[in-house]
């Protein structure tokens, strides 16, 4: 299955976040992301309302994070890869 995925948050942690996309092998992901400033392809600036906002953590806004995406089942645990391409 072919998913496109336009991010609806922008995220500062790692690991803290729900899947924003659950994938199975042998699916095709299509999104985009922001450069460490925060700026897009077209060098807008993310808005704040894109901004995750966590009680717990007061981020730096760098590195904004897409996703987190998850594959839901491996056919083999001994192999695990993924191929990301930029177009």
């Amino acid at each position: 299955m072919e998913y496109e995925y336009t991010p609806k948050k922008y995220h500062f942690l790692y690991g803290k976040s729900e899947p924003a996309l659950r994938l199975k092998p042998g699916d095709s992901l299509k999104t985009s992301t922001v450069d460490a400033r925060g700026y897009d392809s077209s060098n807008k600036p993310i808005s704040e309302d894109v901004k995750e906002k966590d009680v717990d953590y007061v981020p730096l806004y760098s590195n904004p994070l897409v996703g987190p995406f998850s594959i839901l089942k491996e056919l083999n645990p001994e192999t695990r890869w993924l191929s990301i391409y930029r177009r």
